[in-house]
């Protein structure tokens, strides 16, 4: 299995964040505008087989900052910048370098991070008989995230992180297919624009004695104290996309993630990604949604199991 690094293009704003198993989606939907259903069938039916594993997207030349084990040594205050911190420069994990607190702080104060903006902005619900705004709950807030390059660029670049064995050119078309119609909610009027820049090949650090995901996974509850697992969790109500979300039930059952970020013990030399596809998720079993995640292996200083 080999890893690619997609580099896009963000030309404004966005209302779905850029999380991995909401870009696999787009990815299988791409692959259905262009091909027929056998060709869809049988490329789901195998991607247990052949994974096709998809990280959260990330402002260019960072990652996600580790969950750790160890910050004892740290008083209040530094702990309080830690938890500010959502990324961290990916020179980090390379390099046979220990990550500890200490060092994450360190490297985050010599280089400017992209900033995030979290705007709200007021739809309505029409009346549909007259025409009008609904009066009780007619209007609501919907969030728009806007990011600020740390340049003058007219597009902000990110960076997608993908295991799979497909070809370098077949992985290209899937991801130009999957953001031709937008990205996620408001695509219509001109959300989540994305162009896809480059794939290249990747090597992450084969050595380490700890992993990290980079985009939200499911794993069986057995394997939660195995691999020693210290995570974050979020609740995700997963809808469907294109038509099938306009000839059907759109939503999916609700699902709980491990998020990006989250570490586990790795002593595997093949750990190249965690979690599993996920099954039975709506009532048509056709339907299945990614509990995948890629990892990148790193070394904690003075790591304790906890």
């Amino acid at each position: 299995m080999k890893t690619y690094k997609a580099i896009i293009e963000l030309k404004g704003k966005l209302v779905t964040p850029l999380m991995g198993d909401t870009i696999f989606g787009h990815i299988i939907w791409g692959i259905a505008r262009h091909n027929d259903a056998d060709f869809v069938s049988d490329f789901i039916s195998n991607i247990e087989e052949n994974p096709l594993v998809v990280s959260n997207a990330f402002p260019s030349g960072y990652l996600p900052k580790p969950i750790l084990s160890n910050i004892r040594d740290m008083d209040y205050l530094q702990q309080k910048k830690l938890k500010k911190i959502k990324y961290i420069p990916e020179e980090i994990f390379f390099g046979n370098k220990k990550i500890s607190s200490s060092s994450i702080l360190e490297h985050s104060e010599k280089k400017k991070q992209y900033k995030m903006h979290i705007t709200g902005r007021l739809r309505n619900t029409c009346h549909r008989l007259t025409g009008g705004t609904i009066e009780n709950q007619g209007l609501y807030e919907i969030e728009e995230i806007w990011y600020e390059p740390s340049n003058t660029t007219e597009k902000t670049p990110f960076d997608i992180y993908i295991c799979t064995d497909l070809e370098q050119d077949t992985l290209k078309q899937y991801l130009d297919w999957a953001f031709e119609c937008g990205y996620g909610a408001d695509s219509s009027t001109g959300a989540g624009n994305i162009y896809v820049k480059e794939i290249i090949p990747i090597e992450f650090p084969k050595e380490g004695n700890r992993a990290m995901a980079l985009g939200p996974f499911v794993i069986d509850d057995n394997q939660y104290s195995q691999l020693d697992l210290l995570s974050n969790t979020i609740l995700k109500r997963g809808k469907l996309g294109d038509y099938f979300g306009q000839i059907t039930n759109p939503f999916k059952k609700p699902i709980i993630f491990y998020t990006e970020g989250s570490s586990f013990s790795c002593d595997n030399n093949n750990c190249v990604y965690i979690g599993k596809l996920i099954k039975n998720i709506h009532t048509d079993n056709r339907i299945v949604h990614q509990g995948w995640a890629p990892v990148i292996r790193f070394n904690e200083e003075e790591y304790e199991k906890i």
